[in-house]
């Protein structure tokens, strides 16, 4: 089976001067989860990985004053 994770970059809106670095940090997010499942590696992991990966975009408000 293929390993598959799902980021969502959250539920509010993405002005247009955001929208390529929130694109962008959604999939280097994502991109960061699936190497760890590629590599065998197990699902909390790598989605510790990806939901720090988005902690530390600034494009994201994961982990700091979250709007949900």
């Amino acid at each position: 089976m293929k390993p598959v994770i799902v980021v969502h970059g959250g539920a509010g809106r993405i002005f247009k001067d955001r929208e390529e670095g929130a694109r962008s940090g959604v999939t280097r997010a994502a991109m960061k989860g699936y190497s760890i499942l590629k590599q065998g590696g197990n699902a909390l992991d790598a989605v510790e990985e990806a939901v720090t990966s988005m902690e530390d975009d600034p494009h994201f408000n994961a982990g700091n004053f979250s709007s949900i």
